[in-house]
Order: C-alpha cells, then structure tokens, then sequence
C-alpha cells in the first residue's frame, strides 16, 4: 500500500479584497459633539433647576437642525455627569462650573533702573562698619496740672 504524503501547504497569505465599485469617503456631520451640543443646549436654556433629556434633546434638534440620536444623548448626558462636567439632578442635567486655581502672588524682585530705562546690575555690597555714637538726653521736667476753679 503506498501512502500518499501531503506536499506541506505554503504559508497563508491573505489575498487582498476585491473593492467592488467606489469606495466611498467617510461623511463627517456636519454638526459638533453631542457633549458641546448638550452643554451649549443647557446654557442656552438656562433653567435654575436644570434640564430635562427632553428638553436638551428639542433645543439641541432646533439648534443644529438635526435629528438627535436618544442613544447617542443619552451616552454623552452619562459620560458627562462621570467626567464631572454635567450634575444630574433627580431627571434633570446642570453644567458644573469649573472651579479656576486662585492666582499665585508673583513676588517683587527690586531692580534698580537707570535713567535711560535699562536696568543696572545691582553689586552685592559690603555692609559698611558704624561706630555707635550715644546720644545724652537732658530729662524733660514734668509739668503739674493745675485745678481749673470754678
């Protein structure tokens, strides 16, 4: 009986795909992100309470002329108030203001300018040695008050 023996199969190459027609280039809306959509929507309302889903979702379809996708608000409106730059308020949506660092206080260096407006450079000097002189102070005599009569 003669055994047949497989040849050993080439490496797989992966044959290209066949592109059928024109590939088409990928459309990019024409409106911003739904998170600058859903702040802007929110400030524009204004409401001191927050905005409800269905507010943000009409101003937002007015606003930017489109249809809103619910799935896609409903993701930003959830990753906003995880990244901390929306706060849900029982059904309602505010945008949490950003609270900005206090400024650091730069310290004055003294510079000594000169006439013309350049600055000069400032020679470290030595402290100069002072004798000290005392000074004899005659004491004051102290004056009485007199009783004012009446």
């Amino acid at each position: 009986m003669a055994a047949k023996m497989a040849a050993p199969k080439a490496a797989a190459v992966p044959k290209p795909k066949k592109v059928g027609g024109v590939t088409k280039a990928k459309t990019v809306p024409s409106h911003p992100p739904y998170a600058t959509m859903v702040s802007a929507a929110i400030k524009k309302i204004g409401d001191r309470t927050g905005s409800s889903q269905q507010a943000i979702a009409k101003c937002i379809g007015e606003e930017y002329k489109i249809e809103v996708n619910k799935v896609a608000l409903s993701r930003s409106l959830k990753s906003g108030v995880d990244a901390g730059s929306l706060a849900k308020v029982k059904a309602s949506y505010k945008v949490v203001a950003k609270e900005k660092p206090a400024p650091k206080k730069k310290t004055a260096k003294p510079k000594a300018a000169t006439a013309n407006g350049k600055e000069k450079k400032v020679k470290a000097l030595k402290p100069k040695k002072t004798t000290k002189t005392k000074k004899t102070t005659k004491p004051k005599a102290k004056k009485v008050a007199k009783p004012q009569s009446d």
